[in-house]
């Protein structure tokens, strides 16, 4: 009851030092999942489903962080429909789509329109007004 109470990390450190006999290892926390609270939207995580379902008035879409130039993003609206897709570059520079306008919701989907595996690595950044 207790550890519900303490923050996320001394909670982990206490689970740690239960489960392996007292060492305390540094925390090892779950990958971060797609953020909508402001602008841009932070997108890094794939999903079967629609990720925000409300009309969005999107400025551009940035893709950044990928770790090898054979990667892509796609994104799409929630009714599958592609808004873009960005490949990764060659010298690891920031991808970016150009003005876009307004989408009905958003899906990143697992695989892309070409049967392809999906944001393999780095983010997409949703700017948005």
């Amino acid at each position: 009851m207790d550890i519900l109470l303490m923050p996320p990390v001394i909670a982990y450190e206490t689970y740690y030092q239960a489960s392996f006999g007292g060492a305390v290892g540094p925390p090892i926390l779950p990958p971060l999942g797609n953020k909508f609270t402001i602008s841009p939207f932070m997108l890094d995580t794939v999903a079967a489903g629609a990720i925000y379902r409300p009309d969005v008035d999107i400025a551009r879409v940035d893709f950044i962080g990928y770790s090898n130039s054979g990667h892509s993003a796609e994104l799409q609206d929630r009714d599958g429909n592609v808004i873009t897709h960005l490949h990764g570059d060659s010298d690891g520079m920031t991808v970016s789509s150009g003005e876009l306008g307004v989408v009905h919701g958003l899906l990143l989907p697992i695989t892309d329109s070409f049967g392809n595996s999906n944001l393999l690595s780095g983010k997409l950044l949703v700017f948005h007004n």
